[in-house]
């Protein structure tokens, strides 16, 4: 046991003695590294900063103009909204193209407006480029939606049905089901039967009990009477 112990003890100098030596030739480099990662980590701390800094700023500049696009906005006559909504649009274009928060914000407030205005097409447009800016946010199903709303309103169907399922997609969207039912609804009118069984279908068979069910039951009943589906 004895013999063991002292070559253990033997091991552990040597050890020390070649960390040391290791330690001793390598002060300048293994300084250099430290001071690397000490500069890496500040830069990290403050590039959060301002970066935690630059979304606050944006958010607030948003709020700003959401405030003066909707303050009195009651008793305007045609030509003073419109010039308000122009203007509205034109500052926040300097946050729309934000991909954070600061541009959901941004782009649903332009989609909003631009939705007033009847630019169907632009609303479409703008609500896309919020569900890119936070496509994990709780917001993104709805900005699908409403695009799919949009698109609708411009008369462009496919879009619209390409949206809503998109909608649909999100379990913890809200309107899931009218989602789907307006899917199947617009894929009607585009004389898709089959596209538009698929999704009073999914409607039966996955939410028997839902209201929007009952509607695509009595549509799916319609389209086997006119001979459209099987």
């Amino acid at each position: 046991m004895a013999t063991v112990n002292s070559f253990g003890n033997e091991k552990k100098e040597n050890t020390g003695k070649k960390l040391e030596y290791f330690i001793g030739n390598n002060r300048k480099i293994l300084i250099a590294i430290i001071a690397i990662i000490v500069l890496v980590a500040v830069a990290l701390c403050v590039a959060f900063a301002v970066s935690e800094s630059g979304i606050k700023k944006g958010l607030a500049a948003v709020d700003a103009i959401e405030f003066s696009f909707v303050k009195d906005s009651d008793g305007l006559d045609e030509a003073a909204a419109t010039e308000r909504r122009e203007t509205a649009l034109k500052e926040l274009a300097a946050y729309t193209t934000k991909e954070n928060v600061v541009g959901v914000r941004a782009n649903m407030l332009s989609a909003d407006i631009s939705f007033q205005k009847e630019d169907y097409s632009a609303a479409a447009a703008f609500y896309l480029a919020a569900a890119d800016c936070g496509e994990d946010s709780y917001t993104a199903p709805l900005c699908f939606f409403n695009a799919a709303v949009s698109y609708e309103q411009a008369g462009n169907n496919k879009d619209a049905v390409k949206y809503y399922e998109k909608a649909s997609e999100y379990k913890d969207f809200l309107r899931r089901t009218h989602a789907i039912f307006s899917a199947g609804r617009v894929s009607e009118s585009l004389q898709d039967f089959e596209g538009a069984k698929k999704f009073y279908s999914t409607l039966e068979e996955k939410y028997p009990s839902d209201s929007w069910t009952d509607i695509a039951k009595t549509r799916l009943i319609s389209l086997k009477i006119a001979g459209k589906i099987e």
